[in-house]
């Protein structure tokens, strides 16, 4: 590995492939090994080359959900290589230069990496049926444009085999969001209204911390876009949903003590002091062995030094049994 390393840094291709090679000679069952063959055919546009390489890994490692996706997202990637080649000899062609190739084989080559991409999504999940293996995949979908088709039959795979999975249901409620068309003030709070109602709809249907966990990120993440926008608007709409979600999850006792501590500190910004030790005290009945939730508490009490702070302070030592 520090040969191949030493290769690298020396710009030595022949070198680094040859290195490479003898590796796996000893060293079948290093998946980044097989990647970094991969790799080095891509970069020198020997895609049949890299195929060959990433087939070789998975007949290795089967269940390696690394040489998996990557070999999905280097079949994407050569997809969008061809599109900008393609979109080159256009343009090029416009300006009435025709030194360029002409489209067809990379449209066929498009095409057919493109199926590739998605077959290697459904002989991976069909070995191994993950949540977390379909959102990575998602993951990757989503870093192209031209992946729409293939990140439906995601959604769709997700719903028919993990409905009660909060993981996957989160993804499915953040579905409206999907895509990386720029989107008006007015279509977005029409989308995020669309997510708010299938996150309702999850918690509904599956009552658990996490779930609930999910569906607040999804109301600080709006008030977090908001605030980078500088609408206030928008913002005051946010900041709202999320009180009610948070207290929502609180009065359920489903808020968890990560996100508890979170909306304390958005509760903080307001300055409303009453709101701020309500809301903890409901947290720390929730959450008697919350330190952070604690520490908030009594720099509340120390900031009015109004004598209440030894007995908080008393309350403070007795649920932590004196930690």
């Amino acid at each position: 590995l520090q040969y191949i390393k030493f290769c690298r840094s020396r710009k030595s291709p022949k070198r680094l492939q040859q290195a490479v090679r003898d590796a796996l000679k000893y060293h079948s069952y290093n998946e980044g090994l097989w990647v970094l063959a991969a790799k080095y055919d891509f970069d020198h546009d020997n895609i049949e080359g890299a195929r060959v390489s990433m087939l070789g890994g998975l007949r290795v490692l089967p269940e390696s959900h690394k040489l998996w996706l990557q070999y999905c997202k280097m079949e994407l990637l050569h997809v969008d290589k061809l599109r900008k080649r393609r979109l080159a000899y256009l343009v090029a062609t416009n300006k009435g230069n025709r030194s360029l190739a002409g489209p067809e084989k990379d449209l066929e080559g498009e095409e057919f990496s493109a199926r590739v991409a998605d077959k290697v999504y459904k002989a991976a999940t069909k070995r191994c049926n993950e949540v977390s293996l379909h959102l990575s995949f998602l993951s990757i979908f989503r870093l192209f444009g031209f992946t729409e088709k293939s990140r439906e039959v995601v959604y769709a795979r997700l719903a028919e085999h993990h409905s009660t999975d909060p993981q996957a249901v989160n993804a499915l409620c953040l579905r409206p969001l999907d895509g990386q068309e720029a989107l008006s003030a007015a279509v977005l709070a029409e989308r995020e209204a669309e997510c708010g109602k299938l996150f309702q709809e999850a918690v509904a249907k599956i009552p658990t911390e996490e779930m609930w966990d999910f569906y607040c990120q999804f109301c600080f993440s709006n008030v977090e876009h908001y605030q980078l926008k500088n609408n206030a608007q928008a913002l005051q709409r946010a900041l709202a949903e999320m009180f009610r979600v948070c207290h929502a999850a609180l009065d359920k006792g489903l808020l968890s003590l990560a996100i508890g501590v979170r909306w304390i500190n958005v509760l903080c910004l307001g300055g409303h002091r009453k709101h701020i030790i309500d809301g903890l005290d409901q947290l720390l009945l929730l959450h008697p062995k919350g330190e952070a939730l604690w520490e908030k508490r009594l720099e509340l009490e120390l900031s009015e030094a109004d004598g209440r702070f030894l007995k908080v302070m008393e309350k403070c030592r007795t649920s932590l049994d004196g930690e």
